[in-house]
């Protein structure tokens, strides 16, 4: 019986993943004077805000790349409305769904704390959630607020799961060990290369998620 839902936040509860390339994008270029493609950023996500940009602007000293992470959140926010200004259709049914049907929330994202709550009061989601987990700078920890999510609601792992649109979310997720359910519904999802990296279901479209999770 699933107990408790945990959730990534960008490209799984709204298509945000464009948003923090063009944020990001700004950053650097207003900071350091950089361009950087969309697969360029891209393949710095994992780690929080100030850990993609001080990848993205290598010659910059600590103070420097602070001041770059508040201009993304500046930047990011002042974005949000034109280029994700709701959720996922049906996002906010499936939670309620949840919550009625007594499985807890949470949420891990690799996000800062900052801009996580930009997005979900965007969103008007807010006051979902009853547990959650922010990136860090230094490496992607996801694994870890996932186990100790687990830990502080003591669900066994086995009656959770959790929903990620990267194949980093799978790797996490397995070293838990926990289920997870690929996020393939946003544009920038890839079915394939979640299901190469074993996720445990891949689902194409949003409207899949609450039959599946009722399922279990």
């Amino acid at each position: 019986m699933l107990k408790l839902a945990i959730f990534d936040l960008d490209g799984t509860l709204g298509d945000t993943l464009p948003l923090c390339i063009e944020a990001f994008r700004q950053a650097a270029k207003q900071i350091g004077g950089l361009t950087y493609s969309d697969e360029e950023i891209l393949n710095q996500f994992g780690v929080d805000e100030v850990g993609v940009l001080a990848n993205l602007l290598p010659e910059a000293d600590t103070q420097t790349v602070q001041y770059a992470a508040s201009e993304f959140e500046r930047i990011y926010q002042e974005l949000h409305p034109a280029m994700a200004p709701k959720p996922f259709p049906g996002a906010i049914e499936l939670l309620d769904s949840l919550k009625q049907s007594g499985v807890r929330l949470a949420l891990v994202t690799g996000k800062a704390i900052g801009t996580a709550d930009i997005t979900l009061k965007a969103f008007g989601l807010e006051s979902y959630f009853e547990y959650f987990g922010y990136g860090s700078p230094q490496g992607v920890i996801k694994d870890l607020c996932i186990e100790r999510i687990l830990q502080d609601t003591g669900i066994d792992a086995n009656h959770a799961i959790y929903l990620g649109d990267a194949v980093a979310d799978v790797i996490a997720c397995k070293k838990v060990p926990i289920r997870i359910v690929g996020a393939a519904w946003a544009e920038t999802g890839d079915a394939l290369a979640l299901r190469q990296a074993c996720a445990d279901y891949v689902l194409n479209d949003f409207s899949e998620v609450l039959p599946l999770l009722k399922s279990l």
